[in-house]
């Protein structure tokens, strides 16, 4: 699963009622690490930078208020520095999820998904998907 369907709207809700993004960091087996809230363009949370060439297992998501899903330079250097897994930008519309991106690194370029409507996020394997793109299933490791 990407991201709990209620944790989603919860933190959907929380951004339309003040006006601020709210960002989750979720390890590979799903477990909420961190979240803040930020201000009307930005949330900070607290993640080591990676080491090396391995991702550090994380995924960010976070909500964007101004209705636009479209991830900033500053997600995406964000995704580079930290060695997240993915991060996400769920766009907010009358207090619910609309839409979402979602960016990984893919060699040495950066590619961005397009959820056009939040309700299947959790449909099609997304984060499977990604996993697989990214050559990081392994039998032996536990996510």
């Amino acid at each position: 699963m990407f991201i709990d369907d209620d944790l989603l709207r919860e933190i959907c809700n929380i951004t339309s009622v003040t006006g601020y993004e709210v960002a989750l960091l979720i390890d590979r087996k799903g477990n909420l690490i961190d979240v803040s809230v930020g201000d009307k363009s930005s949330a900070s949370l607290q993640v080591k930078d990676g080491d090396g060439r391995r991702l550090n297992g994380f995924r960010v998501i976070h909500t964007h208020p101004n209705g636009n899903s479209e991830l900033s330079n500053m997600d995406i250097s964000f995704l580079k520095n930290k060695k997240l897994d993915c991060v996400c930008a769920i766009s907010v519309r009358d207090g619910k999820p609309y839409d979402g991106q979602i960016a990984f690194v893919s060699g040495e370029s950066v590619s961005i998904v397009k959820c056009h409507n939040t309700d299947y996020i959790n449909k099609f394997g997304l984060i499977e998907k990604i996993f697989e793109r990214l050559e990081i299933i392994d039998a032996n490791v536990d996510y």
